[in-house]
């Protein structure tokens, strides 16, 4: 799902597909977890972290 945009950001094959899947399960988690909660704060801690995955390419190549 993330995959063709995290690859247009210069990420390698690998490292695109690997995060696609934790960003996307990182959403549906925290979806589960909002509504067992009735709030957001899940969510919006996941908004959070997601640009730290991000950021960190370099070091994780």
């Amino acid at each position: 799902m993330y995959v063709k945009k995290l690859l247009e950001a210069e990420f390698s094959e690998k490292q695109a597909k690997e995060l696609s899947i934790v960003i996307n399960a990182l959403i549906e988690g925290g979806i589960l977890l909002s509504l067992t909660a009735k709030n957001g704060k899940p969510l919006q801690a996941i908004a959070e972290q997601i640009p730290l995955l991000l950021i960190n390419k370099s070091i994780n190549k």
